[in-house]
């Protein structure tokens, strides 16, 4: 009897606790899963990326779908980037979700009248992660957003939001994250480097008809202080040499008769040496990589392959550097190498005018590559100067 009425005594206590009020089903929730910002007409423009998540589901597992992925895109305006994104709420119809953005793009009209804005609405919103990748764009971002990938799947199986794959296989321009944007763009003497995505109409039909699919063609460089511009993906081939992520990349050697032969370059091992004299700077790169024979037509002994992959690299490195310097951006960050390893220096030196850098600056460029699988090159090489006798 005595347990009944202990039991009866919890009841009110029981019926007055909370359940789960304010419950949210996942097919009740907008869920935005990529960033779009532009400015023009002094006004800040955000678009927003939707998918259906319950097609993605679906497609979980397999490369086959027999209808398209369906892609919405919103376009909200404002005063400042804040307003731009609250502007998505008018016509929401539901909860929308930020915690999914998985890619964050900005023209290069957002990026030339500055950062400050888009950083502070994006960093102190809490449901926005650092993990988004970043892009620069000249494309319209309602074009951009809708560009289709492979099999009928989502834009989540593009290089937009899944960039790593890709790199490995081709490592020309590095995928940066947010958390690495936000961090270089207020780190002293960092010049940040931000792929740009484009949309290439030509390389990939679907039958017989033409199909759109994104690629990375370049980069733009941004300071903390301002906008520098960008360059193409052919004016950076050096730049790949100095990312010691780089998992692999070809080069073209010269060879007899008009001819070229192919190596994959890996791993390469920069490092940069800095020295002041007279209170300016000069620096020298060494270069380490190794790499492996891709295609070999003409007879060409190891000796010679090695010395001229050195010497195209050399030239590499040192053309993306004047290239650079011909738009005052500082390509391989040697301002920071300055800051880091002379602070004392480069504090009296950017007292006096900012750091400045010219073709002298860079005084040394010193390259060694080591060919792997030398054994099969060897019977190879054997084999093609046999031949040629």
């Amino acid at each position: 009897m005595g347990a009944l009425i202990r039991r009866l005594l919890w009841l009110p206590v029981v019926l007055t606790l909370s359940g789960c009020w304010d419950i949210h089903y996942i097919e009740n929730i907008n869920y935005i899963t990529a960033l779009g910002f532009d400015y023009a007409d002094n006004q800040f423009i955000a678009y927003g990326q939707m998918l259906d998540f319950s097609s993605v589901a679906k497609q979980e597992g397999s490369r086959k779908s027999t209808t398209p992925a369906v892609t919405w895109v919103g376009k909200g305006k404002g005063e400042t980037f804040n307003m731009a994104l609250n502007d998505f709420y008018r016509t929401a119809q539901q909860r929308i979700l930020w915690s999914q953005i998985t890619s964050i793009v900005i023209t290069d009209r957002a990026l030339a009248h500055g950062t400050d804005e888009f950083n502070d609405a994006i960093t102190r919103y809490r449901e926005i992660r650092f993990t988004p990748w970043v892009y620069a764009t000249k494309e319209p971002m309602d074009q951009l957003f809708v560009t289709p990938a492979f099999f009928n799947l989502s834009e989540l199986s593009t290089i937009e939001h899944e960039p790593i794959q890709n790199y490995k296989q081709r490592s020309w321009i590095k995928p940066i994250s947010y958390l690495q944007f936000a961090s270089d763009i207020h780190e002293p003497g960092k010049t940040v480097i931000v792929p740009s995505i484009t949309i290439n109409h030509s390389q990939w039909k679907r039958n017989d008809a033409k199909e759109s699919k994104m690629m990375v063609n370049g980069a733009y460089f941004i300071t903390k202080d301002h906008y520098l511009g960008a360059l193409n993906e052919n004016q950076l081939e050096g730049l790949r040499w100095m990312t010691p992520e780089t998992v692999r990349s070809p080069i073209l050697i010269p060879a007899a008769q008009d001819s070229v032969d192919t190596l994959s370059l890996e791993h390469p091992k920069p490092k940069i040496s800095t020295s002041f004299s007279s209170g300016e700077p000069t620096f020298s790169i060494a270069v380490e990589l190794s790499g492996n024979v891709v295609e070999l037509d003409t007879p060409m002994t190891e000796t010679e392959m090695v010395k001229k992959a050195e010497a195209v690299v050399k030239q590499q490195i040192k053309q993306t550097y004047l290239a650079a310097l011909k738009k005052k951006i500082d390509i391989y960050q040697l301002e920071y190498f300055a800051y880091k390893d002379h602070y004392q220096e480069w504090s009296k030196l950017t007292k006096l005018h900012p750091f400045r850098l010219s073709e002298s600056s860079l005084s040394d460029i010193q390259v060694k590559v080591k060919l792997l699988h030398s054994g099969l090159l060897d019977e190879m090489l054997d084999e093609k100067i046999e031949g040629a006798k």
